[in-house]
């Protein structure tokens, strides 16, 4: 476990691993959190084939997911939810402001034409790709690069720009529909225990008590729901983004354009 905060009584007495290189995070800074696990995992000689980035708003709805990324990643280093190229006209905010600059700071660190992208939950990296990021004499200037840049949530770029710099066949989870930065309906986290590509589901509550995860928890166990208790959440009122929000991203976008 890495503790990406100040706390440092909430997980003794647990049997679990501590990342020697846990120190505090923050807000759109969590590429160091990856890295710390990566070098623990390769100094420690850990035995593993596969290395995924789980967040405390994710939740594991099912068993079978060794055998589903044993399978899809059969050719594979590294699968990233919604991978895919960060090409000029994103409309992928991280992604776009990235591309201002991606030539002057950090295309050197990839030699690649483009940079690439998937969202942070659920990366998977193949034990090849760790060992061959913590080997790489590119690695520690890349992540001080990122440390001091303005832009934020590089993690969701540098991992999957790194898995194109080595050829690992980068592949996009199938279950990527369940990995979305809302809370879901009911039906979608019903469907989301019938369909055999759909392991993780994010975004769900952090609260063990939170409505979605009771109403998964009871699902697997065959219980009846009331649909319209957890339909009544707040969270699932999703928002149209209001013109004064766009406008202070545009405003966000030409600051960083100049200063980031």
């Amino acid at each position: 476990m890495f503790n990406g905060g100040e706390d440092t009584s909430f997980y003794k007495g647990l049997p679990i691993d501590l990342c020697p290189y846990s120190k505090p995070l923050k807000h759109g800074k969590l590429s160091e959190f990856h890295y710390g696990v990566m070098k623990m995992l390769e100094r420690e000689q850990f035995t593993y084939d596969f290395l995924v980035t789980l967040d405390s708003d994710m939740l594991l709805i099912k068993p079978g997911f060794e055998e589903f990324i044993h399978k899809t990643m059969k050719n594979s280093l590294y699968m990233g939810v919604n991978f895919q190229t960060i090409d000029k006209g994103t409309e992928w905010i991280i992604g776009r402001r990235f591309l201002y600059k991606w030539k002057s700071k950090f295309q050197k660190y990839f030699q690649i034409e483009k940079p690439y992208g998937s969202f942070n939950p659920c990366q998977v990296f193949r034990h090849k790709y760790v060992q061959k990021f913590v080997e790489d004499a590119m690695t520690v200037p890349l992540l001080h690069e990122v440390g001091v840049s303005k832009l934020e949530a590089l993690e969701e770029i540098i991992y999957a720009s790194y898995a194109v710099k080595i050829k690992a066949n980068p592949v996009s989870n199938p279950g990527s529909h369940a990995l979305v930065l809302r809370r879901h309906s009911v039906e979608e986290l019903d469907a989301y225990l019938r369909d055999d590509q759909v392991f993780f589901v994010h975004k769900v509550g952090m609260n063990y008590k939170d409505p979605d995860r009771v109403f998964i928890r009871n699902l697997i166990k065959n219980k009846n729901e009331k649909k319209e208790q957890v339909m009544n959440e707040d969270y699932l009122t999703h928002y149209p983004v209001s013109l004064r929000r766009k406008a202070l991203s545009w405003c966000k976008d030409i600051y960083l354009k100049l200063f980031a």
